[in-house]
């Protein structure tokens, strides 16, 4: 979820049918905690928590992290952004 809330690239709605366990028995609360303001910086303080834990996440998550951390550096300095080398 975390990572579509930095993309902006699906509902509230959409990000809650994500919830997984205990959580999918609170579907109506979680859209209703994804909805609001969310601006720039958040979404930089996101990503750079994101970057921090990104070693003891799985390789197919930090392929996924990764491919967020190039598209939001393309997002906002595309004539700063260089492709990992990773």
């Amino acid at each position: 979820m975390i990572l579509h809330l930095i993309q902006e690239d699906m509902s509230s709605q959409e990000m809650a049918q994500l919830a997984k366990g205990r959580l999918r028995n609170k579907i109506e609360q979680l859209e209703q905690s994804l909805e609001g303001y969310l601006s720039d910086h958040h979404r930089l303080i996101l990503q750079l928590s994101l970057q921090m834990v990104a070693p003891t996440m799985r390789p197919s998550k930090n392929s996924m992290l990764r491919s967020v951390t190039e598209w939001s550096l393309i997002k906002r300095s595309p004539k700063n952004w260089k492709p990992s080398q990773e």
